[in-house]
């Protein structure tokens, strides 16, 4: 028996691509969901669905109104999570967050940042095909689509249509997604989804790992370590860490979020606003309230009260894995080993955990150093293993350093 096929294809494009069709065609192509024997079908997701609004034609993901984001943004990480819990299953999605981006640009509003989003799609193998078509079949496609429109009206104008083609194509190339454009001008959908079929084989992309490592599985119950209980806050020499709050919005901006020096080596975006980093910190804070996940801390002198960084942990069963950042202002200080020498100490001393460790880009010796100075020693490099987004879409290489008890 070969590999289990399950892809995560989102299909952009504007409405005259044939996108929905394209979609039921590779929910029934044997090279993408297996040869089949009866119908059944996979999960087909939109975010077309105008489901915010009791009326047609209404609001939804795509479209919402500046008062609902807080509903959109809730929408979009019930999605992520529903892909985290069942990866091993095809999903074909039908517009997703890069064409809510796409309106809000075109009207006029602040862009969405979903590098939150993307950021848990890519360890996932999701991938986007960006459907398009030669601005002179633009009128054909529109001849075609009105035969079964219910808002005809909406294409009396082909402009529009135009542009959001060339705001996606943008969208699509700055996405940490991998994606493939394929122009569907002279293509049937069953055609369309063989290119889309040959480009999944070629690339890695039609089984786990989808082409990228993924991020390890949640331990099982009886993996050999108890639920660490990780605690609030904790002290060093010259720093005091405490669980993050929504509030804190701000300062984190101000001191590190923003930054583009700081962030060039991780694997979240660099953020252009305030309001984004509230959206990463209503997720901390969640973690924090399940128990479970990645539980960071915000750095602060014991001296001055400045915010300095983050730091944090998650647990794999016998092991914790690190992750950290720290303002520019407060580099080449010793403050990331401090506070990561305490952790380290600390979660080695939790009963069942063998291993604490940390991966950091090749390309990133500072973040190594630190991880030196705490004992950790280096154990290799793991090709492909993180997207560092504010580099580049496709996967790199990461130092992998640990520390073993006892060793």
């Amino acid at each position: 028996m070969g590999a289990k096929l399950c892809p995560k294809i989102i299909l952009e494009g504007t409405r005259l691509t044939r996108k929905t069709d394209i979609a039921f065609a590779l929910d029934e192509h044997p090279r993408v969901v297996g040869p089949r024997k009866y119908r059944y079908h996979s999960p087909l997701v939109s975010a077309e669905w105008c489901a915010f609004t009791n009326f047609p034609w209404g609001r939804g993901l795509i479209n919402y109104a500046p008062e609902e984001e807080a509903q959109a943004r809730e929408t979009y990480a019930t999605w992520a999570r529903l892909f985290e819990l069942q990866p091993y299953y095809s999903w074909i999605v039908d517009r997703f967050h890069l064409s809510t981006r796409a309106f809000h640009i075109q009207a006029g509003r602040p862009d969405p940042d979903f590098a939150w989003l993307e950021a848990r799609l890519v360890p996932l193998g999701f991938r986007h095909v960006l459907c398009v078509r030669r601005p002179d079949t633009f009128a054909a496609a529109r001849a075609e689509r009105l035969k079964v429109s219910g808002n005809p009206g909406q294409y009396d104008d082909l402009t529009p249509f135009v542009r959001e083609q060339e705001l996606l194509r943008r969208l699509v190339r700055a996405s940490a997604l991998p994606h493939l454009e394929l122009d569907i001008s002279d293509l049937d959908a069953d055609a369309a989804a063989d290119r889309i079929a040959d480009w999944l084989e070629a690339t890695g992309g039609l089984s786990a790992p989808w082409g990228v490592t993924p991020a390890p599985a949640p331990p099982p119950a009886d993996a050999g370590a108890p639920p660490l209980v990780v605690p609030d806050t904790f002290v060093t020499a010259r720093l005091v860490a405490a669980r993050p709050r929504v509030d804190d919005a701000a300062a984190v901006f101000a001191a590190y979020a923003h930054d583009a020096t700081v962030t060039r080596h991780l694997s979240w975006r660099t953020h252009e606003r305030v309001d984004t980093v509230s959206q990463y910190l209503h997720g901390a804070v969640d973690a924090w309230a399940r128990g479970t996940g990645h539980r960071a801390w915000l750095l602060r002198r014991r001296d001055t009260g400045a915010l300095v960084g983050s730091i944090g942990l998650t647990q794999h069963g016998p092991r914790v894995e690190f992750g950290y950042v720290l303002a520019r202002a407060h580099w080449r200080q010793g403050l990331a080993t401090e506070a990561l020498t305490w952790l380290v100490d600390w979660a080695l001393a939790q009963p069942g955990i063998a291993r604490a460790g940390a991966v950091c880009d090749v390309d990133n010796p500072a973040s190594a150093r630190v991880m030196e100075k705490v004992g950790m020693a280096r154990e290799g490099v793991l090709r492909r293993w993180m997207v560092a987004p504010n580099i580049g879409p496709e996967p790199r290489d990461c130092l992998v350093y640990a520390k073993i008890r006892g060793a």
